[in-house]
């Protein structure tokens, strides 16, 4: 992993690492740090995808971005090679997203000028596309440094991982108030832009 956007998710790998030792699968939190980058790349895609629908394709874009980091977490918990219920998952990745688009500032105000513009054809189209798949990245990128903050919580807190004996809003609260979340929200920002000079975001 390489560029600003990077170094945040490194850590999260390297404490994840740490605090895991004999809890987690040995390699898990790398393998996973490989699935939030190629979550991000895809929720990007699928925003993409969806800015083409005028007046239509920021309602289309958020479900597909709450979609993408729902199952992001699944293919994370294969990874670390632990497992919990479906709604679960959601709920976290609805907490997540909530707090990461209220962090997220003037990239909200660039969507919602974006939303606007797309309304009239052949003016906003473009500027829509780039803000959908800049906003998918960033809520999907840092939803997946969270819960990697999460899982690395519970083993410290608890010894090892079971959502079943865990407060589960509580702790996803405790994890959003000790994050940066202004500061994540930059960083994506800066590896979306890395990603995407290097070409990343094209569709296959």
């Amino acid at each position: 992993m390489s560029g600003y956007g990077h170094i945040l998710l490194h850590r999260a790998v390297e404490y994840l690492d740490e605090v895991s030792d004999g809890i987690l699968k040995d390699g898990g939190a790398e393998e996973a740090a490989g699935v939030i980058k190629g979550c991000a790349l895809t929720a990007a895609v699928a925003g993409v995808g969806s800015g083409w629908i005028p007046g239509a394709g920021g309602a289309v874009a958020t479900a597909a971005f709450v979609a993408s980091i729902w199952s992001m977490y699944v293919l994370i918990n294969k990874k670390l090679g632990i497992s919990t219920k479906d709604n679960v998952l959601k709920t976290l990745a609805s907490a997540f997203l909530t707090n990461i688009l209220a962090a997220a500032g003037s990239v909200l105000l660039g969507l919602a000028v974006g939303s606007v513009l797309s309304l009239i054809p052949g003016i906003g189209t473009a500027a829509n596309i780039a803000i959908d798949a800049m906003i998918g990245y960033i809520v999907v990128f840092v939803s997946g440094i969270l819960y990697l903050n999460l899982i690395g919580k519970m083993c410290v807190k608890y010894g090892k991982v079971n959502f079943d004996e865990v407060d589960v809003k509580k702790l996803a609260k405790e994890v959003v108030n000790e994050s940066d979340l202004k500061e994540m929200v930059n960083q994506a920002k800066a590896s979306f832009k890395d990603d995407k000079k290097a070409g990343k975001m094209e569709k296959k």
